[in-house]
């Protein structure tokens, strides 16, 4: 539990010791495979990864509103290169997981905050990047 400011203290600050850090999730992790098979004058290539975040409070007040659950996104990536051109299909987010990467108060009143308890009010929050497809083309020269 967060201490209340000392009514002494004219910044308002208060001991969050013991408290978890906002933006920082216990445990975080990455792991990739990648696989290249020569073809024709260059190679045939397939990348799979895998990133895992655990649970984390995304609002710098640690309010228990902007608690994100852990979550992970996988990527796939398939193509073909040689040392002139990289041509490759990709997937981000392929389980089209929902998350967010920030939550915090909104820095606007708005209706709703007429309607709710200024302890409530509202509040704004940025999400990750939902599944996207694609091709790249490179061409080194």
């Amino acid at each position: 539990m967060l201490s209340r400011p000392d009514p002494d203290n004219a910044l308002g600050q208060c001991d969050l010791s013991g408290e978890v850090l906002p933006f920082a999730p216990k445990l975080t992790g990455n792991v990739a495979l990648q696989w290249e098979q020569p073809l024709f004058s260059g190679d045939l290539y397939a990348r799979l990864d895998y990133r895992y975040t655990g649970a984390a409070n995304y609002s710098s007040e640690l309010d228990p509103r902007h608690q994100q659950d852990a979550y992970a996104v996988g990527n796939f990536r398939l193509g073909w290169r040689d040392a002139s051109y990289d041509i490759s299909a990709w997937v981000q987010n392929l389980a089209d997981e929902s998350y967010y990467t920030q939550k915090l108060p909104a820095n606007v009143s708005s209706n709703v905050d007429k309607i709710v308890s200024p302890q409530e009010g509202s509040y704004q929050a940025f999400t990750g990047t939902p599944r996207t497809a694609g091709v790249t083309f490179r061409m080194n020269f």
